[in-house]
């Protein structure tokens, strides 16, 4: 009697699931058929303005040249209905954001395809963490920099009208106020140039700051390390006529490279700290404000430690939109020196003390190093492309022996110019840039002055040439040479470079225009 009974409840229950079944695949296909219908509907495209035919049809060569996209070349992006999928689910301050999230977008498509990097940001996912980074920086910088069109057109540099306070509190914190904003920064928060910032503003100030109008810097003296950029920021400011405007001449801001900091993801406050670093160019409406941190066009902000190199365009894409007029000064050296007064100086900024037989081993150890490097470097182009294997393989195999087990750098990859300036020429106008040889602005400082100047438009009045040759160059290692011809790099060391940097710089001189950087008589 139980199983008969329970016969009905069991075909009952058995229906029921074949129900719901047919219901929820039902549900299913017609949410499929909605959604291709919304991807084919024009209108959408219309809404959000993008599409592939919208990005510029070039890209950069290593021959320097320009080339047509190839005919099957797709947008890393799935479709453009895709990419902006998870846009409408979030607030949106205006329609201005939505098309700076489009160009954003559009720009990191472009250097990621002109950097060769496009098909391995989709081989490892990278793409959909790069344009959630992008994005969150861009937000960051919105909530508090307005469009270019809102920027002050009484001031050379671009600043805009907005109530700016920076007041000390107790325990050295400082309650600062920019836009109906109140943000309480803490130095100890900080390390490096930020924290240095902070404790300017609160000594020279006296505690108490205000201003209605707020700077970001008009030029950018964007490169190399250990090219001469201490020399060539002096040059422009000698130019400027003016005192220095700025806190930190090396604030490392977008990049977040200095020796000292650390892996960090741009908030709110960390915009204030920036924008505290030009204070005193907001006293006088024709300052310029400058920022010289040299890592700005070699590296990329890391968002947390360890980070893959999802954030390669980032700053090519970004900085252009946010600082559309701003130019960029690029000091430029042979590499096979720079790399050499690199290895030097990689210990003496953490201020180790070599012995005298340390400092004698350091041409070998050197030599060494760089055969590894170079043969590891080598390795990876067999699978991968030159930008990959610059990125991952010369900044990432081990550093350090037991000849010098806590210092001498050989970053192999920061001398292979031509890779980190195409990736920024592929988005960004070429007559915003201007390159400077360091051996040419050493020899020929009056000549190298005034074509910098021209570039800037400035007009040096009477600056006269003793002015600017006492502008003084870095002297800690900086030119790599020494008295004792012991602690010279090895000459078999120098032929191994030469041969190695040969094709790179061949690429980077047909890229800028200038042969100057073949560096054939240097």
């Amino acid at each position: 009697m139980v199983l008969t009974g329970d016969k009905p409840v069991a075909l009952r229950i058995k229906r029921n699931v074949l129900v719901g079944a047919t219901v929820i695949l039902i549900t299913l296909a017609l949410y499929l058929v909605i959604k291709s219908w919304n991807f084919r509907d024009s209108n959408e495209n219309d809404k959000y303005g993008y599409n592939l035919a919208s990005v510029p049809p070039t890209v950069i060569t290593r021959s320097g040249a320009h080339r047509k996209y190839p005919s099957n070349f797709t947008s890393p992006m799935a479709s453009p209905h895709d990419q902006f999928m998870h846009i409408k689910t979030r607030p949106i301050d205006n329609l201005q954001h939505v098309s700076e999230i489009k160009t954003l977008y559009q720009r990191l498509d472009v250097c990621l395809a002109a950097a060769n990097m496009t098909e391995y940001f989709r081989r490892d996912g990278y793409l959909e963490k790069a344009q959630e980074n992008a994005r969150h920086y861009l937000k960051v910088l919105r909530s508090i920099i307005p469009p270019p069109e809102g920027f002050s057109e009484a001031y050379k540099s671009p600043c805009w009208e907005t109530d700016f306070r920076a007041i000390t509190k107790e325990r050295g914190q400082i309650l600062s106020e920019i836009g109906g904003k109140s943000i309480l920064l803490n130095p100890m928060e900080y390390s490096g140039s930020p924290r240095n910032v902070l404790e300017t503003i609160r000594k020279t100030f006296r505690g108490r700051f205000a201003s209605n109008v707020a700077c970001l810097p008009k030029i950018f003296v964007a490169g190399f390390p250990k090219c001469g950029t201490t020399f060539l920021y002096c040059l422009v400011t000698k130019g400027l006529g003016l005192r220095q405007v700025q806190t930190e001449k090396e604030p490392h801001w977008w990049t977040n490279a200095g020796p000292r900091a650390n892996p960090w993801k741009p908030a709110v406050k960390d915009v204030v700290v920036y924008l505290l670093n030009f204070v005193l160019g907001t006293l006088d409406n024709q300052a310029v404000t400058v920022d010289a941190s040299v890592e700005t066009i070699l590296e990329w902000p890391r968002f947390y430690r360890g980070e893959p190199p999802v954030n390669y365009c980032l700053l090519p894409a970004l900085i252009p939109i946010i600082l559309p007029t701003s130019k960029y000064i690029v000091a430029l050296r042979n590499p096979v020196s720079m790399l050499y007064s690199y290895f030097w100086f990689s210990c003496t900024q953490y201020g180790i003390k070599l012995s005298s037989e340390q400092k004698q081993r350091i041409p070998d150890v050197f030599h060494d190093r760089v055969v590894a490097k170079i043969t590891a470097f080598n390795f990876c182009l067999r699978s991968e492309s030159l930008e990959w294997c610059t990125v991952n393989i010369t900044n990432s195999i081990k550093q350090f022996t037991p000849e010098l087990p806590k210092c001498g750098r050989v970053w192999l990859g920061r001398g292979l110019y031509y890779v980190h300036i195409q990736r920024w020429l592929s988005v960004a106008p070429r007559e915003k840039f201007h390159f400077v040889q360091m051996e040419e602005m050493s020899r020929e400082t009056g000549k190298v002055a005034k074509k910098l100047w021209d570039f800037l438009d400035i007009i040096p009045g009477d600056l006269e040439l003793h002015d600017v040759n006492g502008c003084q160059k870095n002297e800690q290692h900086a030119v790599g040479y020494h008295s004792d011809t012991r602690l010279q790099m090895r000459r078999d060391t120098a032929a191994i470079l030469e041969e190695f940097y040969r094709p790179f710089n061949q690429w980077l001189a047909d890229l800028i225009g200038d042969r100057k950087f073949l560096w054939e008589n240097t």
